[in-house]
């Protein structure tokens, strides 16, 4: 399951942070080779950040995915162009930056 964090955001109320979660969601749904469905196939998180200071001026997003083999580079390209382009379009006066971190999938531990 991927994860997402977006740090740096300006304050929200929740309904605000709920509309950019489900826009983030639906931007990896939106990239077929994921094969996402819905939000129960994505985890999105927004730690809050200690310092208060320039938040909202620069927002990172960060997102862990297994690596697969059909996630190649210009997968992952497109992964962050259309979080990165989903977050800047509800704070365009923001740099927005995105990290992509592919891992292997037989280091992690899953509980079902």
């Amino acid at each position: 399951m991927p994860v997402v964090k977006v740090w740096c955001l300006p304050h929200q109320e929740e309904e605000q942070l709920r509309q950019l979660q489900q826009a983030l969601v639906d931007s990896l749904v939106g990239v077929s080779t994921l094969g996402l469905k819905d939000e129960k196939d994505v985890t999105v998180l927004f730690p809050p950040d200690s310092m208060q200071y320039g938040l909202g001026t620069e927002i990172i997003v960060e997102i862990t995915l297994y690596a697969k083999p059909e996630r190649t580079a210009a997968v992952l390209d497109t992964v962050a162009g259309r979080l990165g382009a989903t977050v800047f379009l509800q704070y365009p006066h923001a740099r927005v930056e995105v990290f992509v971190y592919p891992i292997d999938p037989r280091r992690c531990w899953v509980s079902h």
